[in-house]
């Protein structure tokens, strides 16, 4: 029996040995390097010479072509076997894939709990900053209310004889028409838009005011009762009676409609009211139901707590009694 020394195979008739040896073809290197001619003419010499180191080295050496499980180490014949266990039955793998399940698993319960309490704590923020908001236009309104207040106090009050409107701030009633409601001869100029803007939440009720209260010609409506459910209206000399809030809720929308007009007109003019910011608070009184509900209150308090002054207005100029309806 004869040993290949490079390869490692063991021939039993040394006619395939020296066969082996003169192919063509090399055999493969794997253990002891040394060429085929020197095995063929010193056999006997590298017997004795590498016989144990090559028994070693064959007792140590891994075949590069042995199909095994790269996790557990499990040898197959055949590489489907190899794929077939590594892909259903290997433990190790099975417990890395049970672990990466788990770690995927915990990550995204972690990733949920984080945006949960990042949104939680975005609301909490948003929440704190209206609130400041609202506290710090509490503030402003309530600075502008004092200052309104202030205003109103300077303002000249109109001037009534016995109960009956006389001379009204330089008016002579008798030399007057008074206007249909709806018809009303309105003379502003830029510093009466922005003296009615000055008025910031209250400026819907003061425009209310500048056209039907103070000049004698436009004292074309008022509100006889707050208990009853109409208010009055002048149309060619005659009180129609009309449905109170419907007639409020138009009043309003009439006069907001006329504020942003006046704000096209004269904002650019304006030197102590900002355009922008008194088109804000029109837009607020609007959309705002509790705002919007203070108007009216004030509105209807406008109307009847002056109807005395555009009952006298009418009954001087025309000489005639309204019927209290």
């Amino acid at each position: 029996m004869r040993v290949c020394f490079r390869c490692g195979y063991h021939f039993n008739k040394v006619y395939n040995f020296n066969k082996h040896l003169k192919k063509d073809n090399k055999c493969k290197l794997k253990y002891i390097k040394i060429s085929r001619k020197k095995i063929l003419n010193d056999y006997d010499n590298l017997y004795n010479k590498y016989y144990d180191k090559l028994v070693e080295l064959k007792k140590n050496h891994i075949d590069d072509n042995i199909i095994k499980c790269i996790k557990c180490g499990k040898i197959f014949k055949h590489r489907s076997n190899c794929n077939v266990h590594m892909k259903k039955h290997c433990p190790i793998i099975k417990k890395e894939n049970l672990m990466d399940e788990f770690l995927n698993t915990k990550y995204n319960l972690l990733k949920i709990e984080y945006e949960e309490k990042l949104e939680e704590k975005l609301e909490e923020k948003l929440e704190e900053k209206l609130e400041e908001e609202r506290i710090k236009n509490i503030i402003i309104k309530e600075s502008l209310e004092n200052k309104i207040k202030d205003l109103e106090t300077k303002l000249i009050p109109i001037q009534i004889n016995n109960g009956h409107i006389g001379d009204n701030i330089g008016y002579n009633i008798t030399n007057i028409t008074i206007n249909n409601f709806g018809e009303e001869k309105i003379n502003m100029t830029a510093k009466d838009c922005e003296q009615i803007m000055s008025n910031e939440f209250n400026m819907i009720v003061k425009l209310i005011e500048y056209i039907h209260i103070i000049p004698p010609e436009n004292r074309n409506a008022f509100i006889p009762s707050l208990k009853e459910k109409y208010a009055m209206i002048l149309k060619d000399q005659k009180w129609d009676l009309v449905e109170r809030k419907e007639f409020i809720n138009n009043l309003i929308i009439n006069k907001n409609i006329m504020l942003e007009k006046m704000l096209d007109e004269f904002g650019a003019e304006f030197t102590n009211v900002n355009p922008n910011r008194s088109r804000n608070v029109i837009n607020y009184c609007k959309n705002d139901e509790e705002e919007y509900k203070k108007i009216k209150i004030t509105a209807n308090l406008l109307l009847f707590n002056n109807k005395d002054i555009i009952r006298d207005t009418f009954e001087t100029k025309y000489n005639k009694k309204i019927q209290n309806r």
